[in-house]
């Protein structure tokens, strides 16, 4: 309807100017010339296009002319049949679902929304993809490479219609320059007549040039243009549909690479596997706990055991204190004033760093690292730690 009103538009503003200018219709009025122009144009348009696209391209001038373009009743439709094909696909087995869609038209699903099932390259679109998901042999991936293309070809015999109609858009401006060449090719054979008629036929002429560019601009390209919006409105709905089923595919990629299976119905709860579990778990946990606590006890246990054994060589290898009784007073007097200063010494030794103890050589006790230094101490690598000996041979008797 909004073509039709933009037209009559268009026509009563060019006539009225015209008129209005002082100017006759009655000289526009040239039939022939009209026959010329559609004649040639439709000629060409026959020859460039198939049966199918000259079918098709009636069609759509008929949609762009009434407007028929998607509704949100088209939405609905295709979500509603892709909703209840994909809980059918989670609730229900394999072969039941195929059976709606190997037989579409007779499928209780498709025939709830008879829209859907008129269309029948989006019926065709939604069953196809439908089997290679219930077939599950094809990735997410695979399936959208697949459906851009069918996408892209679909979109392109829809809009065949349109490029049909601009090529004749473009083409029509020559065709009147053609009627309005024979128009003059006329009026030039009519040199003998009087200049009255002569105007009239160099008019007439001069009608086939503004009907060429009238018809191409201001009809046939606008009403191109109208089916191109028609049309790529109803491409939206395959675009739903790609989008609808990649997300659902996805979901059931997911399913499978975390659950070693697709997406199905809910399995039943197993409260003793459950159980089993909870139980085995709780198991582990305390053997854990307890191995923990084990290895702190030994190893408290054997950090007690060499410090004892430290103390107890260190006690045996100390000089014993006492002087001699028998000796005299006088002698015994360096002794003790050494004795008084010795705690000082020591104060003042322990602020001082010790000096790095030298290595005498290093080596392997089984396979065990050791580094055995000048006074004889032997430091090893345990598997409590780093552990230091008094001599080489109880580190052997400790690894062993």
């Amino acid at each position: 309807m909004a073509f039709v009103i933009g037209l009559i538009v268009a026509l009563g503003c060019m006539l009225g100017g015209f008129a209005a200018m002082g100017g006759h219709l009655a000289v526009i009025f040239q039939p022939w010339e009209f026959v010329i122009i559609i004649g040639v144009a439709l000629g060409t348009f026959i020859i460039a296009n198939s049966l199918a696209t000259i079918k098709d391209t009636g069609a759509a001038i008929v949609e762009a002319i009434l407007d028929k373009g998607t509704t949100q009743r088209d939405y609905l439709d295709v979500l509603g049949v892709l909703y209840t094909l994909m809980r059918e696909l989670r609730g229900k087995a394999r072969s039941e679902v195929e059976q709606h869609v190997d037989n579409p038209g007779e499928s209780a699903i498709f025939k709830n929304f008879p829209k859907v099932l008129a269309d029948a390259n989006l019926t065709s679109l939604i069953c196809d993809y439908c089997r290679l998901i219930i077939i599950g042999n094809a990735r997410t991936h695979e399936i959208e490479a697949l459906m851009d293309e069918e996408l892209q070809t679909v979109t392109h015999d829809k809009l065949k219609p349109y490029h049909a109609l601009t090529s004749i858009a473009d083409a029509l401006p020559a065709i009147g320059i053609i009627a309005a060449v024979l128009g003059v090719v006329h009026a030039m054979a009519a040199l003998d007549q009087s200049p009255e008629i002569l105007g009239g036929l160099i008019g007439a002429a001069l009608v086939g040039t503004f009907s060429g560019i009238f018809i191409s601009y201001g009809v046939v390209a606008p009403l191109a243009h109208k089916v191109k919006a028609t049309r790529s409105t109803r491409c939206r709905l395959y675009i739903i549909v790609k989008q609808t089923l990649l997300a659902f595919t996805q979901l059931n990629d997911a399913a499978a690479h975390f659950s070693g299976r697709p997406l199905e119905a809910a399995p039943a709860i197993n409260v003793a596997a459950i159980a089993q579990c909870a139980i085995l778990s709780g198991f582990g946990v305390g053997i854990i706990g307890a191995l923990q606590t084990g290895f702190g006890a030994l190893d408290r246990f054997f950090t007690a055991v060499l410090a004892r054994s430290g103390q107890a060589r260190a006690q045996t290898a100390a000089p014993s204190p006492a002087y001699p009784v028998a000796q005299s007073t006088a002698s015994a007097a360096p002794y003790r004033a050494a004795q008084a200063a010795a705690p000082a010494a020591k104060a003042i030794a322990g602020r001082q760093p010790a000096p790095p103890r030298k290595i005498l050589e290093r080596g392997w006790v089984k396979d065990r690292a050791y580094v055995l230094f000048v006074d004889g101490s032997v430091e090893v690598e345990t598997m409590l730690g780093r552990r230091i000996f008094p001599s080489l041979q109880e580190a052997q008797e400790f690894i062993a």
